[in-house]
């Protein structure tokens, strides 16, 4: 009987025959599959802005053994990775503000006194800032009180109001005061005019009217006006002889410091008369007179600006 010969029995570990047959081309396939991840990573991060996901590379093909030596390893199957989503950026958590401290209770306010007449507000306290004022050179001269008074009347020149209004009264006579205080810069010299009268004045044993005038709280001139200028010019011309009368009607005469006027002599005349010339008598301390004028002329304009 005859024997046929076996057929040798395969490897069931080794590879098909057409991998060995494409042996070459494992390492072009294999190649193609790790660009093919690359290039799909990339677009990945692009699109994204982050960081792409590592992908972790296929081991490299070892070159297999020969058939001989050692069995070719199992056939490599393509593998489709899916790419993992990259994980949510979580920020950070936001600081935790401290907790408020809980309000103190709140007191009930008291009942309101009830308001009075005399209750008066508190003001607010005032800072007041102190500003230096530079005085012009001459403003002490408009508040000078000179030493050398000189008679006016039966009063003297740089009497103060309060002096004068006090004396009036003591005599037994009713004085009335008014006063026209200029507003000026605090660097000016004061102009403050007073003004003292008295309806029923006597002086030279005739019955007048007296009015006195004060500049800076200085006393500058006297007048009186006589009711009866005939009587009052009699007793008048013995008392002041020097003061004659000019061809106008008037009289004036200056000494020093004084300055008298009068239109006595006109008042009595037919003219005067006829023009119903009023009686007076003037008394003037010509320093005093000097300053009040002079104020007008070298302040006045400033303020008119």
């Amino acid at each position: 009987m005859e024997k046929t010969a076996r057929k040798p029995q395969k490897d069931p570990f080794s590879p098909p025959d057409w991998w060995r047959k494409w042996r070459p081309l494992r390492w072009l396939a294999g190649g193609a599959v790790l660009i093919m991840v690359a290039l799909w990573v990339r677009q990945l991060a692009g699109s994204s802005g982050s960081a792409p996901p590592e992908v972790a590379a296929a081991p490299p093909v070892e070159a297999s053994a020969p058939a001989e030596l050692a069995p070719a390893p199992a056939p490599v199957e393509e593998v489709v990775v899916a790419p993992s989503a990259p994980a949510p950026v979580v920020p950070p958590p936001a600081p935790v503000p401290a907790p408020e401290p809980a309000p103190a209770p709140v007191a009930p306010a008291p009942a309101a006194a009830p308001a009075t007449a005399s209750a008066v507000p508190a003001k607010p306290a005032e800072v007041i800032e102190e500003i230096e004022v530079h005085q012009v050179s001459d403003y002490q001269a408009y508040t000078k009180v000179e030493s050398s008074a000189i008679e006016l009347m039966a009063f003297r020149s740089y009497a103060n109001v309060d002096s004068v209004y006090a004396a009036l009264e003591k005599a037994g006579y009713q004085p009335s005061l008014s006063t026209n205080h200029r507003r000026v810069p605090e660097e000016f010299p004061p102009y403050d005019l007073d003004r003292v009268t008295v309806e029923e004045y006597k002086h030279l044993g005739q019955i007048g009217g007296l009015t006195l005038q004060f500049f800076n709280d200085r006393l500058f001139e006297v007048e009186f006006r006589p009711k009866a200028a005939q009587p009052y010019l009699d007793s008048f011309r013995g008392q002041y002889p020097q003061l004659r009368r000019s061809k106008t009607g008037r009289s004036e005469w200056s000494s020093g410091n004084l300055r008298m006027a009068s239109s006595l002599e006109l008042a009595v005349s037919d003219v005067g008369k006829a023009l119903r010339t009023k009686a007076f008598v003037l008394w003037q301390d010509r320093r005093i007179v000097g300053q009040r004028d002079g104020w007008d002329a070298r302040y006045a304009p400033d303020l008119a600006r």
